[in-house]
């Protein structure tokens, strides 16, 4: 499908299962799963399967899994994941690249959220990295909020290094030069000097060309600054190089949902790179949510069988999967193993405040900082309504409906905070976010 400005989804509705069948039934999609229905999402088990076989098993009323964040590549020049993964390339045209609501913020990522909860499915308390603009299509969702300056209360997994005016949270340990915009400084200040180079170089060029349309010939100092132009740009390619050529391109912090950012697999269908070790393709593979962050720690879960297994570096409870052939493949492939709480590695975004449903006198005595559940907003938010949820917002989530689907687009969280047109016109204070995406475009 063609990338489109206009909202074409109803047919998700109004046609459900069948449309998405239609559409994208054979892709292989990843599925998060629960215990029970009494137990929460985002915890990271998760379950490949056939995009039609996870919509028919939800028609058939299984509560027990939701779609979430779907894998992405990871562009290493641009230091930055691709828009949209496999399933939103699929349907992407049916909403919008970018929703006119969201004026100049530059996107990240859009990703799909179908389940179904009749009784409700909740996900854990955390907060976000990237602002986010959450469009519900079918069912209803209740959001319960606390604001970014309350995280010291609400016993994060990570340490807490730096809250900046925006929102945008950062852990001490890793990424402690992240700006308020998301961008690392390193990579902020490389790429943000390549950008404006090639923009000097190209007005350099204009120049010339412009004086030899004119005069017959450029002048000397038309000549002396696309020499410097030259220079300044081939310096600047070979810092970038410097910089990023012997890094682990998932040196790069976010979470964002209910998956992490891996690394190890650059081409389609190829697990090079996870069964051999080998950390350090050229493109990286990932899946929305967190980048991992350059360890080396799995968890390799042994299903004794044909097939190979490779291992996963996200900090979850499961990061062994599966791959292989056949109805034993098939069934092994769905199996999900958990562990105990204490042997979890948590994003550091996530609360340690699991269940807001405990009683306020258990709150109290285990976690005494918390300000109590009457200190958050509550919101539900139905078919056809969109809630705006800026970075560092924490927020845990119960679905509702049969089925429920919605929407999540991700944008860099803006920097420049001037009230009114200034801060409207131009949302962040440099160029790095904008160019990115240009590129990204233009790569698309």
């Amino acid at each position: 499908m063609p990338v489109t400005n206009e909202w074409n989804t109803a047919a998700w509705v109004k046609d459900f299962p069948e449309y998405f069948k239609k559409q994208a039934g054979s892709l292989e999609v990843q599925v998060e799963s629960r215990e029970n229905t009494k137990g929460n999402f985002g915890l990271g088990y998760k379950r490949t399967m056939t995009f039609s076989n996870f919509l028919q098993r939800l028609s058939e009323g299984d509560t027990s899994l939701y779609l979430t964040t779907q894998e992405v590549k990871y562009v290493e020049k641009l230091q930055a994941p691709n828009l949209r993964g496999k399933l939103m390339q699929k349907l992407q045209g049916d909403f919008p690249a970018v929703p006119e609501i969201l004026g100049n913020l530059v996107p990240h990522q859009v990703n799909p959220w179908i389940g179904a909860a009749p009784e409700g499915s909740s996900t854990g308390l955390h907060h976000d990295y990237h602002d986010n603009l959450y469009c519900v299509l079918k069912g209803r969702k209740r959001f319960r909020v606390f604001p970014p300056e309350m995280a010291p209360q609400l016993y994060t997994h990570g340490q807490i290094h730096k809250i900046y005016p925006n929102g945008r949270i950062v852990y001490k340990g890793w990424a402690e030069d992240t700006r308020a915009d998301g961008a690392r400084g390193a990579e902020y200040k490389v790429l943000e000097a390549r950008y404006s180079a090639e923009k000097e170089l190209q007005a350099a060029e204009a120049e010339v060309a412009k004086q030899k349309a004119q005069k017959g010939a450029p002048s000397r100092e038309a000549l002396a600054r696309l020499k410097e132009a030259e220079d300044d740009l081939e310096e600047v390619i070979q810092e970038n190089l410097d910089l990023f050529v012997d890094e682990d391109p998932n040196l790069y912090e976010d979470y964002d949902g209910d998956d992490a950012y891996g690394n190890g697999e650059t081409d389609e269908g190829s697990d090079k790179g996870r069964n051999e070790g080998d950390w350090s393709n050229e493109e990286g593979y990932c899946e929305a949510g967190v980048y991992t962050r350059g360890k080396r720690d799995r968890d390799l879960v042994d299903l004794s069988g044909p097939g190979e297994f490779y291992e996963d570096t996200v900090d979850w409870p499961l990061s062994g999967q599966f791959h292989g052939d056949g109805d034993w493949a098939e069934e092994q492939a769905e199996k999900v193993v958990a562990l105990p709480d204490e042997e979890k590695s948590w994003p550091d975004s996530f609360s340690k405040i699991r269940d807001l449903d405990m009683g306020d006198a258990d709150l109290k005595r285990k976690f005494p900082l918390f300000p109590g559940k009457a200190a958050a907003r509550e919101i539900m938010v139905t078919e056809g309504q969109m809630l705006y949820l800026p970075a560092g917002w924490f927020h845990e989530v119960t679905s509702y409906g049969k089925q429920h689907i919605a929407l999540s687009y991700w944008m860099h969280p803006p920097d420049n905070l001037k009230p009114g047109p200034d801060g409207f016109q131009k949302p962040y204070t440099g160029l790095f976010w904008q160019e990115t995406y240009r590129r990204l475009c233009a790569q698309a």
